[in-house]
């Protein structure tokens, strides 16, 4: 905006050209105030969610443990994509984010 109310000072712009480009910046400098707005909110909201995760990671064993059939069925559902049997083991894929969580827990057991 200085940039601009000096090119007009100078008698570069008439006063028309220079409302209009500084109409123009007004509106872009909006427009990214809205998205930092907007996304300091989607911050928060992922916050509120980490902090949901955490919460249900920590108590996810009582929770099952507690729980009728199909209320296990649908936690095993949440934390876990696909269940097969390799000889007479049975093998499990973990779906995103409880796999980040696996990994870094392993990581920990590991370095200790």
């Amino acid at each position: 905006m200085d940039r601009l109310k000096k090119v007009y000072l100078d008698g570069d712009f008439t006063r028309e050209e220079y409302l209009a480009e500084k109409q123009s910046i007004e509106i872009e400098q909006n427009t990214l105030e809205n998205k930092i707005a907007e996304l300091s909110t989607d911050n928060k909201e992922i916050e509120i969610t980490l902090e949901y995760l955490l919460d249900l990671i920590a108590r996810i064993n009582s929770l099952y443990e507690s729980s009728r059939i199909d209320t296990k069925r649908k936690i095993l559902k949440l934390v876990f994509s696909n269940f097969w049997l390799n000889g007479q083991n049975l093998s499990y894929e973990i779906k995103k984010p409880f796999d980040l969580f696996v990994k870094k827990a392993d990581c920990l057991l590991n370095w200790a």
